[in-house]
């Protein structure tokens, strides 16, 4: 009986430095990845921000600047911490399979965060209609297409907490950090050919329709694995 039980206790360690040795080794493939597409992807960022800063002029990419300042914090505390939350809780749902937990709680935060953020980019644009009188046509527009961004901004925020949540860290980042300023050195190009002068609300929509363009795509969720697998 004891050798039995030896034996069985032999079988259930076995594994374990198989597991772990499978883990590092993951662990290790996808910080080298997300590290690549990071440092790929601020490259690019910058090249995308000096073109568009040439394209538009030092005064329009300023007002461009400030705006995209005001919508980066205000996507934040639109957040309130949930995309954090989904990081933490997610994991622990994927190892227990439980996938319905999964989608309620990516529907739960995504509709809560989508509220928050309708709510501020509403206020946001009442102040721009009550402060903005003494400012440019182009700075009032460029503000009201920002704030109307935000809730997209959130969604697509949440859409990479939950990649990373899945352990696709590269996945998130090939559209967060690469895709999305690449495509908008292209479309700025294209802006350059077909608008006759391309100011700070132009840059604006545009980014605001790349965001709009892919938030279905990477707002699916990752696929549940097989369970006959």
């Amino acid at each position: 009986m004891e050798a039995m039980n030896g034996s069985s206790a032999a079988q259930a360690i076995g594994p374990l430095p198989a597991l772990h040795a499978s883990s590092v080794q993951l662990l290790r493939r996808g910080a080298s990845g997300a590290l690549v597409v990071s440092v790929c992807g601020t490259g690019v960022s910058f090249l995308a921000n000096l073109v568009m800063a040439r394209v538009i002029g030092r005064e329009e990419f300023g007002v461009y600047a400030l705006m995209f300042s005001w919508v980066s914090v205000l996507a934040v505390v639109a957040q309130a911490g949930q995309d954090i939350s989904m990081i933490r809780l997610l994991p622990s749902y994927i190892r227990d399979g439980a996938w319905g937990a999964v989608r309620g709680l990516r529907r739960g935060v995504g509709a809560m965060v989508l509220a928050i953020s309708s709510c501020i980019a509403l206020g946001g644009c009442l102040v721009v209609h009550a402060v903005g009188a003494a400012q440019s046509p182009g700075w009032r527009h460029t503000f009201y297409i920002g704030f109307a961004m935000l809730p997209v901004l959130t969604q697509l925020q949440q859409s990479g907490a939950m990649h990373r949540a899945f352990k696709r860290p590269v996945v998130s980042g090939l559209y967060q950090t690469l895709g999305r300023p690449l495509l908008l050195i292209v479309l700025m190009g294209v802006l350059v050919v077909t608008v006759p002068e391309v100011d700070a609300a132009w840059a604006a929509a545009l980014k605001a329709w790349i965001g709009r363009a892919t938030c279905p795509v990477t707002g699916v969720m990752p696929a549940a694995p097989d369970a006959r697998a």
